[in-house]
């Protein structure tokens, strides 16, 4: 085997050709984190891994309501 492509893990994970000819899956916390980002649910920055996915996810929970909170 040789090397495919030389980039971070985000964009590794991000990058569906290159999981394709790696004949691997998109990993489950994507389809995750782009549910939860999409509905307002994560803070801002990127989710490489569950852990960091997590951590967004704790960080938004626990980080003061904005704007229309009657909507929640």
């Amino acid at each position: 085997g040789g090397v495919l492509a030389v980039a971070t893990p985000a964009a590794l994970w991000r990058d569906a050709a290159l999981l394709r000819r790696a004949g691997l899956p998109p990993p489950d916390f994507l389809a995750l984190a782009d549910a939860l980002e999409a509905r307002g649910l994560l803070a801002s920055g990127e989710a490489r891994d569950g852990d960091s996915l997590l951590d967004r996810l704790a960080a938004r929970v626990t980080a003061p309501l904005t704007g229309d909170a009657g909507s929640r």
